[in-house]
């Protein structure tokens, strides 16, 4: 028997599989920790889950756990996690002068979403450029920003980490226990950490539409809805934390208006898949807690550095939830029609979004039981979402536990990128026998 190629999807899964595990072979070891002995390989596996799928869960506390090789090889997940495995892989064939061969176009393909392989190879060197450059422009500033409490070595070190991990919306830091919570009023360096978690979560179509608009002047639906959906969602995060906790005295009750806003801002901002704390997460407010789970589940547009279910989704169902009340046949966006398999598509991956986290949530109250169901939620929503906050529960949870956010944070860094995508591709080619229809009726 002949044996079949691996479709490109696959390939993807495969490889993000493959490098988790050897990820959490090579923490596990005595090099790569602080105190020079092993570190229990579910935590290591944990943390490379974490990190390779840019989530930033973590269950020892990474400035203090790991040392230098430790950190390196978490920075290196992060960076291949957050361009993805064929992006990276490109490198070392640009770099050979090598042909990119037909099915590495497809893997390429896949891995941003595209319809089409035209062009996607020049895509991929427009986002190697642009993400290296916008890191190296984070670097500096932040570097600039933490040597004024730091010496130069130390910031530059610092200004790197942080700024590849902020563009790639991973979330990690070699800070300490308090993530950036000791940084929630220095603007110098909370605005860059904010500017590289956008435009990491903005997704490169997005960008490099935007970079082509000054000839153009015209900007693709996607990136209409992508914009506008991001800034919305800003806008109104900060408003709603804002308004929230002003008078929560264990967070932003006692601080002066403009940290209040800094703080704010912040927040509707990292929980789009970023995971970096100013504020204690376990001190806010119920109803804070739920609107973080919202923007969480939400998370950042296709194609970029961000999970969750991503900004698109949300409009399409929204529209189309506006289309039939308004009594029309198609679901229309700025005088556009969005096609039936588009819907199908958003419809499959929010119910299996939901699925998963009532499932994982489920499941983990009955290993966690005595955990408040909150905090469950919010551990379950931040795994799916690649996002990274917590609530302080990710350490002392049980090893199936962990497992368990490990397989959702692998799903939610690769699903929506290729099981959706084969789902979609069975159905276009296989559907070729149409049964009569039926009516249903709902509502």
């Amino acid at each position: 028997m002949k044996s079949r190629e691996l479709q490109p999807t696959q390939v993807l899964a495969y490889s993000f599989f493959f490098l988790i595990i050897l990820g959490g072979l090579l923490l596990s070891l005595p090099i790569s920790s602080s105190s020079g002995e092993f570190t229990p390989f579910i935590d290591s596996l944990f943390t490379a889950t974490s990190a390779l799928c840019v989530t930033g869960l973590t269950v020892v506390e990474t400035a203090a756990h790991w040392n230098t090789f430790g950190k390196i090889i978490i920075l290196l997940l992060i960076q291949i996690g957050g361009l993805g495995i064929m992006t990276t892989v490109s490198i070392g064939i640009f770099a050979a002068g090598s042909k990119v061969s037909l099915h590495s176009r497809f893997i390429m393909k896949e891995s941003f979403g595209e319809t089409g392989i035209s062009g996607v190879v020049r895509l991929t060197r427009a986002v190697l450029l642009f993400t290296f450059t916008t890191e190296l422009l984070g670097a500096i500033l932040l570097s600039i920003a933490f040597s004024k409490t730091m010496p130069w070595a130390q910031a530059i070190s610092y200004g790197v980490f942080h700024s590849i991990s902020s563009f790639c919306n991973a979330g990690f830091d070699i800070i300490g226990s308090n993530s950036l919570i000791d940084y929630g009023s220095n603007w110098l360096v909370i605005l860059p950490v904010m500017f590289l978690i956008v435009v990491g979560g903005l997704g490169f179509t997005v960008l490099l539409d935007l970079w082509s608009y000054r000839s153009r002047r015209k900007l693709s639906l996607h990136s209409k809805l992508v914009l506008w959906l991001t800034l919305i969602l800003i806008i109104l995060g900060f408003l709603s934390f804002y308004f929230l906790e002003y008078d929560n005295p264990s967070t932003l009750a006692g601080m002066n208006f403009q940290d209040q806003v800094a703080h704010s801002l912040f927040q509707s901002v990292t929980t789009r898949t970023a995971g970096y704390a100013t504020l204690d997460q376990a001190e806010l407010k119920e109803s804070s807690l739920m609107l973080t789970n919202l923007l969480m589940f939400v998370g950042g547009s296709p194609a970029s550095t961000a999970g969750g279910v991503k900004t698109t989704t949300i409009a399409v169902v929204l529209f189309s939830v506006l289309s039939v009340i308004k009594g029309k046949r198609d679901t229309e966006v700025l005088r556009r029609s969005i096609s039936h398999d588009t819907l199908r598509k958003t419809l499959a991956l929010l119910m299996i979004g939901i699925l998963l986290i009532f499932t994982t949530s489920f499941l983990l109250s009955i290993v966690e039981e005595g955990t408040p169901l909150n905090k469950i939620v919010f551990e379950t929503v931040s795994a799916l979402g690649t996002v990274g906050l917590s609530t302080g529960i990710t350490g002392s949870l049980h090893a199936v536990s962990k497992l368990l956010l490990m397989v959702l944070m692998f799903f939610g860094r690769v699903g929506p990128i290729t099981m959706m995508v084969a789902i979609g591709r069975r159905i276009q080619d296989r559907d070729l026998i149409h049964y009569p229809k039926e009516r249903i009726h709902i509502g």
